[in-house]
């Protein structure tokens, strides 16, 4: 096999860098540890995620309840502003009604007086 030097030494170099890489791993006195620190990475990292994912899914339900009650508050503002100008209306109604009405009871007094006054007459 004929490489040239130059490719060779490149290959070398990346052999080198596997091994280096791979060692902590499979080899040395410290390589379980740093296997039990990189699993133990990983499942914090995936506790993690597992964790923003829930917030997420609370945020957009809390979102969605959020539109519920601002619809619900729109709705009953609506219905309060209706409300307060039927209750104005019916007031200035009722306003009117017991007015139109005190002027009629006064003249239902007025004819009860003069009715009175005639039977103590044909009494007398």
């Amino acid at each position: 096999m004929g490489l040239e030097e130059h490719v060779q030494t490149g290959v070398m170099q990346c052999i080198q860098e596997l091994m280096e890489y791979e060692m902590p791993r499979n080899m040395g006195p410290g390589s379980r540890d740093f296997e039990k620190k990189l699993e133990l990475s990983n499942s914090e990292l995936t506790s993690a995620v597992k964790e923003v994912e829930e917030y997420k899914q609370k945020i957009h339900d809390l979102e969605i309840q959020l539109e519920l009650v601002q619809d619900s508050t729109d709705t009953l503002q609506t219905e309060n502003e209706r409300l307060q100008l039927r209750s104005k209306t019916d007031g200035e109604s009722m306003n009117q009604m017991m007015h139109s009405q005190g002027s009629n009871d006064q003249g239902n007094v007025s004819q009860l007086i003069e009715d009175f006054h005639a039977e103590r007459y044909q009494l007398e």
